[in-house]
């Protein structure tokens, strides 16, 4: 194992003919995981990140922290979609000259 420093150890591994990679014993030891813990896995640009479930819902917990509780993200999704619709719809009439059903009543 290569090891930069006690606390940021890095290693090379061998993604095997499954598919399966061991995360070395440092730095297993360095992240206290243990035998049978489930991790995420998730691309990020070209890289493989493993992180532990808790950690991902801390992240999102912390994103949607500014959001006020009685605000609705559903109502305020459908207000987006509706208002993407119709500037679709708005883009098609113009540019094919097009009449919609709700335009003629």
């Amino acid at each position: 194992m290569n090891s930069m420093s006690v606390d940021n150890p890095v290693a090379e591994v061998t993604v095997g003919a499954q598919g399966r990679v061991v995360i070395p014993a440092e730095l297993r030891k360095a992240l206290d995981l243990k035998p049978g813990e489930r991790l995420i896995a998730r691309r990020e640009g070209d890289r493989l990140v493993l992180e532990r479930r808790e950690a991902v819902e801390q992240r999102l917990w912390e994103m949607f922290a500014a959001i006020p509780a009685d605000e609705s993200l559903v109502d305020e999704l459908i207000a987006l979609t509706e208002a993407a619709g119709a500037a679709i719809l708005a883009i098609y009439q113009t540019e094919f000259d097009v009449e919609t059903k709700s335009d003629e009543s």
